[in-house]
C-alpha cells in the first residue's frame, strides 16, 4: 500500500517539475518503532507516577480532609452505620469502596495505598479510552500525559474521593467506547 502511495507521490511531483528525487523525502518512522517509544515512554510515566505515590504515603499530613474521611472509616470499621452515627460529606460508594483497604490495614498508609490503587486503574482506564478512540498510540499517550500531570500525582494518594471519582470516569468511558 505504501509503496503505491509513494509512486503516485513521485509521479504527481514529476509532473509539476519538482527537482526533488523520492531519495531526498523525509523518511518516516515505521508504526512499529512509533508504537515502541510511546510504549516505552508511557510505562516510564507510569512507573514513575507509581514510584512519586509510593514514597508519599508515609507522609505525615497531605489535607486536612484527609482526617475525616480517616475517622469516618475508622468509625465503620467499628461497626458504626454510615449516615447514622458515621458523618459523611462524600457519597456513600467512596467510604464502601475504600473500607476493605481500611480493615486490612487499619492505618493511614492502608488507605492511600488504596487510592493508589484507584489512581493506577485509573490510568489504565485512560489507556484503554484512547487505544479505543483513537487508536494504541493515542492510548499509550493519553496514559503517559495523565501520569506526568501535577494535579493527578498531586492527588494520587491523598484520601479524598477525586481519584476514585476520576478512575470511575474515565472506566465509564471505556466501557461506552467498546459499546
Amino acid at each position: 500500500m505504501r509503496s503505491v502511495t509513494d509512486a503516485r507521490l513521485c509521479a504527481r511531483l514529476a509532473a509539476t517539475n519538482n527537482p526533488r528525487t523520492p531519495a531526498q523525502f523525509p523518511k518516516q518512522l515505521p508504526p512499529t518503532v512509533t508504537w515502541i517509544a510511546c510504549a516505552i515512554i508511557a510505562v516510564t510515566a507510569v512507573s514513575a507516577f507509581i514510584a512519586i505515590e509510593l514514597s508519599v504515603l508515609h507522609a505525615g499530613f497531605r489535607d486536612y480532609d484527609e482526617g475525616v474521611y480517616w475517622q469516618s472509616l475508622r468509625a465503620m470499621g467499628r461497626g458504626e452505620r454510615l449516615f447514622g452515627t458515621v458523618f459523611a460529606s462524600q457519597p456513600p460508594a467512596f467510604y464502601y469502596a475504600m473500607l476493605p483497604y481500611y480493615l486490612v490495614g487499619h492505618s493511614i498508609f492502608a488507605l492511600r495505598l488504596g487510592i493508589l490503587v484507584f489512581s493506577a486503574a485509573g490510568l489504565a482506564a485512560t489507556y484503554v479510552t484512547g487505544r479505543m478512540l483513537a487508536g494504541p498510540v493515542a492510548g499509550l499517550l493519553a496514559a503517559g500525559l495523565l501520569a506526568t500531570s501535577s494535579l493527578y500525582i498531586q492527588q494520587g494518594a491523598v484520601l479524598q474521593a477525586d481519584a476514585p471519582a476520576a478512575a470511575l470516569s474515565v472506566a465509564t468511558l471505556a466501557f461506552l467506547a467498546a459499546a
